[in-house]
């Protein structure tokens, strides 16, 4: 699962919200990376030519993993009437 790092994109100087609204996304969600060790994923720093402050999660995205990893999210820029 592709991510963008909070903390790097803060340590930039860079606002989150406008690094991950930009080019426009309709919203984002975010995880808290000891949450997604915790439950089995491995969380690193993968950049990307185009984004140096890109993040990877590797592990099994089966259907039921994907339903629990939408119980650990939080919205991190809502998108207006969603809900997760």
């Amino acid at each position: 699962m592709s991510v963008d790092l909070q903390a790097q994109i803060e340590e930039a100087g860079l606002s989150a919200v406008d690094y991950v609204t930009t080019p426009p996304w309709l919203g984002s969600v975010r995880f808290e990376a000891g949450v997604l060790r915790a439950e089995g994923y491995q969380v690193g720093f993968d950049p990307l030519d185009d984004n140096p402050h890109h993040g990877e999660v590797w592990g099994s995205f089966s259907k039921s993993r994907q339903r629990r990893l939408k119980q650990l999210c939080t919205w991190f820029v809502s998108i207006e009437g969603a809900s997760i």
